[in-house]
């Protein structure tokens, strides 16, 4: 998964990983108080295509305690052996810090967790609507880039412009630079 709310040494935060490539985080300058406390974070979605930023606000106890930017999201799918966990991490660690697995386990008591999806503009939902169409024609490039990376470069270089001029065809008249 490429999000994370957590709770390390007192100080709540979010944690974004896009893609291992770039890491946001988004954390509260103090430690929570003892006793209970409700947690939330807020993703304002920047909109106009898929993948794109936005910015995040962490609340405690419905009060703002940290607010930042997250300058890229996951156009479409995450990998299909991650989890969406509660209370550890059983996937690859989000946050390195913390880890994963056993290292991950939270020992308090997460009463409720709830998730409320917002709508998207038409638009947004226009673009991720074909972008799912199109995603197995960029599977099978994939794919077949896969099949052949053992072959020398320059023949990968082949594959590579024939998966894009593929991709090409299933989406005339656009300028999309979104291949294989």
């Amino acid at each position: 998964m490429a999000g994370a709310l957590y709770v390390k040494d007192g100080i709540p935060a979010y944690a974004y990983n896009f893609l291992g490539m770039q890491h946001f985080t988004i954390a509260s300058t103090k430690p929570l108080a003892p006793g209970k406390a409700t947690i939330r974070f807020d993703f304002a979605y920047d909109g106009g295509g898929l993948g794109k930023g936005g910015t995040g606000a962490l609340f405690v106890n419905n009060e703002k305690v940290a607010e930042g930017r997250i300058e890229h999201t996951q156009a479409m799918m995450f990998s299909a052996d991650e989890t969406a966990d509660v209370g550890i991490d059983l996937g690859t660690p989000v946050v390195e810090a913390i880890g994963s697995e056993a290292r991950s386990r939270f020992t308090g008591r997460i009463p409720k967790v709830a998730v409320e999806v917002k709508e998207v503009n038409a638009g947004d939902k226009a673009e991720a609507e074909k972008a799912q169409r199109e995603a197995p024609a960029r599977r099978r490039c994939r794919i077949n880039s896969m099949k052949r990376s053992n072959e020398t470069e320059q023949q990968g270089e082949r594959v590579v412009r024939h998966c894009r001029a593929a991709t090409r065809r299933t989406r005339p008249g656009t300028g999309s630079a979104i291949y294989g």
